[in-house]
Parts: structure tokens; sequence; C-alpha cells
């Protein structure tokens, strides 16, 4: 509950942050989740392929995997920022064999790290007597304070270059890890903590976003890279062409 951020290299330059990951409805899943993160180490960033993997999750990272609603999204935002090719197969190869690996360029965090498969579900209550585990509640008002300092002080510690939030319904947890507020910027929220590009956009599983609105973010993303490149006197990269979808 504390010591888990999430998936992928705290390093890169792409963290994205949502409200928790999703789950299953059964105890004997959560149980074989919870404990391979800790037979493998009890890390605060796990490599997304490997641990799925290792909890019967696989079929997201075959060679023709089916695509997750929410991880497509953000991997079309990674490749139009880079200016890489973002049609279906590029996404599909990408969430395969790229997404939240320990080496590579994202990062995927939660708030709340227990999975969960919905809001009107809430199984832990069952598994545990921890007191604060007895309603999804009292859960998130416990955690949540130490959660957002625990996610201000990796950013502040590693500075990426972007973090990506998703789910504007939780504007006042992402403002507390922000530090400050929004301010409009296109059709999403902008905000900077230390040198740190702070980004709030819609869910990709919220009614009514489209794949047009995630390669509007994509192309923000990458012109305010280049800029910062540019400020640094570096040379901007030869970027491929993009695909489209």
């Amino acid at each position: 509950m504390e010591n888990f951020a999430g998936y992928g290299n705290p390093a890169a330059p792409y963290w994205y942050v949502g409200m928790e990951e999703g789950g299953d409805r059964e105890g004997e899943f959560i149980s074989k989740r919870l404990d391979a993160w800790d037979v493998r180490g009890g890390s605060a960033f796990e490599d997304l392929m490997e641990y799925h993997r290792v909890t019967d999750l696989g079929s997201f990272f075959h060679l023709q995997p089916k695509l997750q609603t929410t991880w497509k999204q953000l991997i079309r935002i990674t490749l139009v920022a880079e200016r890489r090719p973002f049609d279906t197969d590029a996404i599909r190869e990408y969430q395969a064999l790229k997404l939240g690996r320990r080496n590579g360029e994202t990062a995927l965090l939660e708030l709340f790290s227990l999975p969960v498969s919905a809001l009107a579900c809430w199984p832990y209550d069952k598994l545990s007597n921890l007191p604060n585990l007895q309603t999804r509640e009292l859960y998130r008002r416990t955690l949540a304070p130490r959660r957002v300092q625990m996610i201000k002080n990796l950013i502040d510690q590693h500075v990426p270059e972007f973090v990506v939030m998703y789910g504007t319904t939780y504007l006042t947890y992402w403002e507390q890890i922000h530090g400050g507020t929004f301010l409009p910027d296109g059709n999403f929220l902008r905000g900077r903590r230390g040198s740190t590009e702070m980004i709030l956009i819609r869910h990709p599983a919220a009614r009514g976003s489209s794949n047009l609105y995630f390669e509007e973010v994509g192309r923000r993303l990458g012109d305010l890279r280049n800029a910062a490149r540019q400020g640094r006197g570096e040379k901007a990269p030869a970027f491929a062409a993009a695909l489209g979808t």
C-alpha cells in the first residue's frame, strides 16, 4: 500500500500517473499479485511485462497482444511525442515489448497501489483485518496523504521531463502532487513542478475520449520537449514520419 509506486523506469522521461490499477474480484487472483510482488523483492518500480507474466496476465504481452484500454492511449501519446509511427501495429508492438519496462522510456504509477476491478467493488475487507482496509473510503482517506507525498518525493528525486496525470475527476489529488494550480493549455491542463512539466488529461477510458485527443496531447509534449532541448542548445533528433491511425 505504501511502498509500491508502479511499473517501469524511474529515470524515464515520460511518467503516467493514474488513480489505481484495475484488478479482479477474486481474492485468489489478488493474493497472487501481492505475493508475486513480495517474492520479486517488493521494489517500488516493477517491470510491467515480467510482473504480469508471472501473474497470469501475459496475454497483454504476446507478439499480437490484446490492447489494454488505458495503456494503448498512453503509448499513443509517447509515440506521437517522439514522432514515431503510431498505427495499431506500432502500438501493439510497444505494449508487448516496451511499455513500463525496467530500462525503458516510460513509468506507470498509481496514486493508490492496490488493484481494484471497479469502483463498486472492494474485496480487501474480506482479505485483511487491517482497520484501514475495511472500506474503500477509509483506505483512501488514510493512504492519500502518504501516497501523494511519496509520488512528490519520487518526482523531485528523479525529475522526469513529463508527469502526465489522467482522470480529471481527481483534480484535487493531482493538484496536491503538482503543488499548485493547473492552467488551461489547449484541451488539457498544464503546470510545472521544478523543471518537470505536469500535464492533466482525460482518462483514456472516459466517455468521449478519442484517438485524436491523445494524439494532440502527444504532439504538445513533443513540442515542449523540442523547445526544452533547443533552450539547452541541443540538436533536435531527426524524427521518423508518423503514420496516423
